[in-house]
């Protein structure tokens, strides 16, 4: 498993793009705030999956950072839900 620590510098770019969407995410007061920032964080996803593809990215990497991405995108998803209600 790789560490974050070890990431490479693209891998490491994208782990701090995952987590400066975090504070957006919180401070969104609308769906389609939020839903902007889902649609980046997807985006981000198949450009993660690319990298592997092209073999930029190992395949240690791609899990750590493939795990932020899903846990900022439930994050996301979760936010979108409680505005939704509000």
């Amino acid at each position: 498993m790789v560490r974050l620590s070890q990431l490479s510098v693209v891998g490491r770019a994208l782990w701090d793009d995952a987590m400066a969407l975090i504070p957006d995410i919180s401070h969104a007061t609308n769906y389609l705030e939020v839903k902007a920032i889902l649609g980046h964080l997807l985006s981000q996803t198949d450009k993660l999956q690319q990298l592997r593809n092209d073999g930029i990215i190992s395949c240690g990497e791609f899990s750590l950072i493939n795990q932020a991405f899903l846990s900022v995108g439930t994050y996301a998803i979760n936010r979108f839900y409680r505005i939704q209600e509000d």
